[in-house]
């Protein structure tokens, strides 16, 4: 952590925004580590994640954001921030969105659905779960899986 803090205190001086953030974003993966084993705050995680989010946000790396984002979405869902956590995943949805990204795109879909499925907006799970689902069908997922969805959509009643 120590020489996290001192990379960070340089990039600060030099103004190199994305170095920054990687370094915040670096320290967040620290604390995860240490918190598996020393049962550290979990807040320290999700500091770092935020900080290295507005930097990535300075620096204009929207990949880089997006992808801390999501990071920082999977933390809040595990400490059961479920509202903060569709915030910051939602950003991400979209950003992966625009770039045409199957993995992150598909991944959030469903993941978003199911959110927002738990939360009562079936609405929402709906229109996430069909993001999904054409997706899935534009890039040949097999059939039992397409299947699946069709069949969590359906029982949605909406």
């Amino acid at each position: 952590k120590q020489f996290l803090v001192e990379a960070i205190d340089l990039f600060i001086e030099s103004k190199n925004f994305e170095k920054l953030a990687d370094s915040w974003k670096s320290l967040g993966l620290t604390y995860q580590t240490d918190l598996m084993e020393n049962s550290e705050h979990p807040s320290h995680i999700v500091n770092a994640y935020k900080t290295a989010i507005e930097f990535y946000k300075k620096g204009k790396s929207n990949k880089k954001q997006a992808l801390t984002e999501f990071d920082l979405g999977q933390v809040l869902l595990s400490h059961s921030e479920n509202n903060e956590a569709i915030r910051y995943l939602t950003s991400a949805y979209f950003f992966f969105s625009n770039q045409n990204d199957f993995d992150y795109t598909v991944t959030l879909s469903l993941q978003l659905g199911r959110m927002h499925l738990e939360t009562g907006k079936k609405s929402k799970a709906k229109h996430f779960f069909n993001q999904g689902l054409t997706i899935m069908k534009k890039n040949g997922v097999h059939m039992d899986s397409i299947e699946q969805l069709q069949t969590t959509i359906n029982s949605l009643n909406i």
